[in-house]
């Protein structure tokens, strides 16, 4: 993301942490969400990159105590808390956190083994056992089905505003006919709402290929009480259908007859949300790649898909 200069972030934890002595550092710029600053080898620094983040991390340092005593793997847990302070001016007047950095490599389709699809399995049965009443009261945003339902017909409210614009009339009526049967069709929203990770992607699960286990799971802004199948998406996205059937094969809550095609509707339509971003940001190279994505997901097949775009 443009715009970006490091040297803020340090002044920033110099003015806000002046005991911590930075030896070392190393800046990450990928994310969409957040800029991290890796501090001494063993610390992660999560500074939101816009405001509308700022809610998200709230919410995440109200459910992290909370999630870190219900997974059998370890959660962020924030040493440093910066608050926010609307009278400063800078990087300073929003909340950031700090956590000790969690051994392990990405998720990554050169790592996959049938243990590590077995524990993967196993953490998401445990995160979807978390109890949504509590989620509700420590902040996490969502509801029953009805309301995930709406959220989505309220998506593919500017999908068609931002995105269709961008689109030849044939993958217009590609995409309006993948969304349109999605959301009538009653039994894609007759699932037990959970509490859901929302962009459990690759880079967000910490794994010890060696021994084929999750050591930790990241980046939790976006966690909502939802449909379950959402945390199956970035499986299929990076690992390929097999893999993630191996993983469903571990899963122990429900798996109802349309989870399968639910979670093909969720893959589908990610790259909308990567050309917003870059429409969003001012980005041209992320909405490129997002159309590229789309045409892609737009020939979908189930047969030879999982390799990511």
């Amino acid at each position: 993301m443009p715009g970006i200069d490091p040297l803020v972030y340090q002044q920033a934890i110099a003015q806000c942490f002046p005991q911590l002595d930075v030896r070392t550092w190393k800046s990450n710029e990928e994310g969409w969400s957040s800029f991290v600053l890796e501090i001494n080898g063993d610390l992660i620094l999560r500074f939101p990159r816009r405001p509308e983040i700022v809610p998200g991390l709230r919410r995440e340092m109200a459910l992290l105590p909370a999630l870190a005593r219900a997974l059998s793997v370890a959660v962020p847990q924030y040493d440093y808390i910066w608050p926010g302070d609307e009278g400063r001016t800078g990087v300073c007047r929003w909340p950031f956190v700090g956590y000790r950095k969690i051994a392990g490599v990405p998720l990554d389709a050169a790592i996959l083994s049938p243990a590590l699809a077995g524990h993967i399995g196993a953490v998401v049965s445990e995160l979807h056992a978390f109890p949504p009443a509590r989620a509700a009261e420590l902040g996490v945003p969502g509801g029953d089905a009805a309301a995930w339902r709406q959220e989505y017909v309220e998506t593919y409210s500017w999908v068609r505003q931002l995105v269709w614009p961008l689109l030849a009339e044939t993958a217009r009526e590609e995409a309006a006919a993948l969304w349109e049967a999605f959301l009538a069709a009653e039994t894609n929203f007759r699932f037990r709402p959970v509490l859901v990770h929302r962009d459990l992607c690759g880079e967000h699960i910490l794994c010890d290929p060696a021994a084929g286990r999750v050591n930790g799971i990241i980046d939790w802004e976006d966690a909502a009480i939802g449909d379950p199948a959402i945390d199956f998406v970035g499986l299929l996205w990076l690992c390929g259908a097999d893999f993630t059937r191996q993983v469903l094969a571990h899963y122990a809550g429900p798996v109802e007859e349309t989870l399968w095609s639910r979670v093909e509707f969720y893959t589908r339509i990610v790259p909308n949300y990567r050309v917003r971003f870059g429409l969003e940001t001012g980005q041209a190279d992320e909405v490129e790649l997002g159309m590229q994505e789309m045409a892609q997901m737009l020939r979908y097949d189930p047969q030879r898909y999982g390799q990511q775009p």
